[in-house]
């Protein structure tokens, strides 16, 4: 599934590495779709850059420079705004630091206790927890969060996630219910990359000459050189391609992965899944509309959830197709939402829907479209 937070994630990997390098993958994105790369473009580009011209030397050694430079700045900056003592501040500090200076959980939890009713913490504290291998207590965070946000089915989702990983079905099946009864979905991602944003906005960065600047544009496949601004975006992008979700695999395994489903879960299931259908973020909708087409497959509901599904391949194909590394992409992204701005930009070439006859190429994906059903394998 393209992804475009993945491929900026890897970007600003790229940028900060001074130009020598691209990573060859990410790591997988939390709902186990792959990952994209850096284009071969890019990567071919980078892997020659330390060539034999003297003046291509200077440029690398020059963009060594400013990546120091960078990081300095950066980490620098990311101290004083974990030291304003703006709730805010911090978490964004915590969220852009990652595992540098210190565990993020120890942060995160130190945050919980000084600003207990705050539920963008109690959410990030949790789903910490859940991702990583780590002595958390679980219990007592998702305690919190489920105090605070009630009527979320993310954060039942998340319990769910957990209940899985302890292999207690009985308890997953009944948060999955709470789920179902929710009002509706918030995986926050909006509300943390509006922080994050906000948060880096003075972000102070190095300058530049016009050979590094442009040297970034190259390996980065960008229409002009990277400006500040860019260089800001880049550093909430990289963060933001980390905020999916974690629950999607125990909700496949609890819902078409299970054999044995019976009417109640089933039901919840596809309750679940339909508030993440008509969600804004392009993961979350074709995770549930691939998720709800394989569920109703034979009933008479399946042919309008399968032209759903045609319809979000299209725009996913269509609107990545002429996405590229568009840097202001992802500023929309941030506005309008990834399935909104996806819409707008084909929008602007007179492209609504896809055209009666259109069809994926991918045969997992043609085939569930045309049959409600997987290809095995696939």
């Amino acid at each position: 599934m393209a992804r475009e937070w993945v491929v900026v994630g890897l970007l600003v990997a790229a940028l900060s590495a001074g130009c020598q390098r691209v990573p060859g993958q990410e790591g997988a994105v939390a709902s186990g779709n792959p990952t994209n790369t850096v284009p071969a473009a890019a990567a071919s580009a980078a892997a020659t850059h330390a060539g034999t011209r003297p003046a291509r030397a200077s440029t690398h050694a020059e963009a060594e420079q400013w990546q120091l430079a960078m990081a300095s700045a950066r980490r620098q900056y990311l101290q004083r705004l974990w030291q304003s003592g703006d709730v805010n501040d911090r978490l964004a500090a915590t969220l852009l630091s990652g595992d540098e200076g210190g565990s993020p959980y120890e942060r995160l939890a130190q945050l919980l206790r000084e600003h207990p009713d705050n539920a963008l913490a109690a959410w990030h504290l949790t789903k910490y927890c859940a991702l990583a291998a780590s002595s958390c207590d679980s219990a007592a965070t998702q305690a919190t969060l489920q105090r605070l946000d009630p009527h979320n089915a993310a954060t039942w989702l998340l319990a769910m996630d957990g209940a899985v990983m302890r292999d207690d079905m009985a308890a997953a099946a009944e948060y999955l219910t709470l789920a179902a009864q929710a009002s509706h979905h918030d995986n926050h991602r909006e509300e943390t990359v509006s922080m994050l944003w906000q948060a880096v906005r003075d972000l102070p960065i190095p300058p530049r000459s016009q050979a590094v600047a442009e040297a970034q544009r190259q390996q980065l496949e960008l229409k002009r050189p990277p400006s500040d601004d860019d260089v800001r975006v880049l550093n909430v992008a990289a963060v933001a391609a980390a905020l999916a979700a974690p629950y999607y695999a125990p909700l496949a395994r609890l819902c078409w992965g299970n054999p044995r489903i019976d009417a109640a879960t089933s039901g919840d299931c596809r309750a679940v899944l339909t508030q993440l259908a008509s969600a804004s973020d392009m993961l979350d909708r074709g995770f549930a509309l691939g998720g709800i087409v394989q569920m109703t497959a034979g009933t008479p509901a399946n042919t309008a959830w399968r032209e759903q599904y045609r319809q979000f391949l299209w725009l996913r194909t269509e609107g990545y197709a002429r996405v590229g590394q568009d840097l202001a992409f992802v500023r929309s992204t941030w506005a309008q939402g990834e399935v909104g701005a996806l819409q707008s930009l084909l929008a602007r070439e007179g492209l609504t829907q896809a055209p009666p006859d259109w069809l994926p190429r991918a045969p997992g994906e043609r085939a569930l479209v045309i049959t409600g059903h997987r290809m095995p394998g696939h």
